[in-house]
C-alpha cells in the first residue's frame, strides 16, 4: 500500500489528482504541525467534485493535536482538495489502496421495527487483501404455523453487511452502527464478551462532526462496567459484544444508539451527534450477582 502525505498550509489549498492506478486514497490520520503556535482551533477542510465543501477534522494546540480520521476518497469522484483554516498548518497521511470488483455493495429491503433501517457496507481492499464477497446476516419468518402448514414467506429482515479484509470484519448495520476490527486475537482458548459480563476497557470517544476527543481513558487504569440493557449505549453493547481480551474495534455510533436528541452535559455532548470509540478489551469478569 503506498504511502501518501501532505503538510497543508493555511490559506493554501491542497488538490489532490488521482494517477493512473493509484486506486482509492484512504487517510489514516491528521496531525497539526510545527507552523503557528496559537491555539486557535485548526479546520481541515474537503471538497469533492461539485459537492459542497465539508470539515474533515478539527485540532487544536495542547487538547488534540492528532486524530485518527479512517476516510476513503474514491478515484471515479476525481480531484480532492483539501484545506487548513485556521491558524496552524496540518500534516495528513494515508495510503492508496487497489480497487476491487466488490468495493460497492448495497443491500436494501423492507425491514420491520426491530431491524431499524436500510444499510449499506462499503469494503476496503488492500492489494494484498484476502477478501471475501459481503455477507448478508438475516432474520427469517418462522416457514411454519402452528398447524403444521406453509406459511406465505415474506421478505428476510436485514441485520447487518459483513465485509473482511486481511482477516478483519467490518460490520455496518441497518441503524447506521459500525463495528471494525482493528486487532484481533486468534485463540479460541481466550474468552468471549457476552451480555451480562464484567468488561475492562481502555478507549477514547470523538465527536465524528469534527474529531474532537470528548472522553478517554487511555494511559489509565482501564474502566470497567457491566455489559448489559441500559448501562451503557446501544453502540457499545452491539460493538462490544464478542470481543475477545487483546480485541481492539473502532465503533462509529449513530445518535439513535448513543445518546440521542438529547444533549448529554456530563460529557459535552450535543443533540444528535454521531460518535466514534477506538476500544480495547482488557479483561473479562462475570456478573456480580
Amino acid at each position: 500500500m503506498p504511502f501518501w502525505g501532505v503538510e497543508l498550509e493555511p490559506g493554501k489549498p491542497f488538490t489532490h489528482h488521482f494517477g493512473r492506478g493509484h486506486g482509492r486514497l484512504h487517510i489514516s490520520k491528521a496531525t497539526l504541525g510545527i507552523i503557528g503556535h496559537s491555539k486557535e482551533r485548526s479546520i481541515v477542510q474537503c471538497k469533492t467534485g461539485d459537492r459542497n465543501p465539508f470539515f474533515l477534522v478539527s485540532l487544536r494546540r495542547l487538547t488534540n493535536e492528532s486524530c485518527t480520521v479512517g476516510i476513503d476518497f474514491d478515484d471515479e469522484e476525481g480531484d480532492v482538495v483539501f484545506e487548513a483554516l485556521g491558524p496552524t498548518s496540518v500534516h495528513l497521511i494515508g495510503f492508496y489502496t487497489a480497487n476491487g470488483p466488490d468495493r460497492h455493495v448495497l443491500i436494501e429491503t423492507n425491514v420491520e421495527d426491530d431491524a431499524n433501517h436500510d444499510g449499506y457496507q462499503e469494503g476496503e481492499v488492500g492489494k494484498n487483501a484476502d477478501m471475501h464477497s459481503p455477507e448478508c446476516h438475516v432474520q427469517t419468518k418462522n416457514l411454519l404455523s402452528n398447524d403444521g402448514k406453509m406459511n406465505k414467506v415474506e421478505q428476510p429482515v436485514v441485520i447487518y453487511t459483513d465485509v473482511e479484509v486481511n482477516g478483519l470484519r467490518k460490520r455496518t448495520f441497518p441503524s447506521g452502527l459500525v463495528v471494525e476490527e482493528l486487532k484481533k486475537v486468534n485463540n479460541d482458548y481466550i474468552r468471549i464478551v457476552t451480555p451480562g459480563n464484567r468488561v475492562y476497557i481502555r478507549y477514547f470517544g470523538q465527536l465524528m462532526s469534527d474529531g474532537i476527543i470528548y472522553e478517554s481513558n487511555i494511559g489509565k487504569t482501564p474502566e470497567w462496567f457491566q455489559l448489559v440493557n441500559g448501562k451503557v449505549i446501544k453502540g457499545w453493547e452491539i460493538g462490544i459484544n464478542g470481543m475477545r481480551v487483546g480485541d481492539k474495534r473502532r465503533l462509529t455510533v449513530p445518535p439513535s444508539m448513543g445518546y440521542g436528541s438529547e444533549e448529554a452535559k456530563s460529557v459535552h455532548i450535543a443533540p444528535n451527534e454521531w460518535l466514534v470509540f477506538e476500544i480495547e478489551l482488557f479483561n473479562i469478569a462475570d456478573a456480580v450477582a
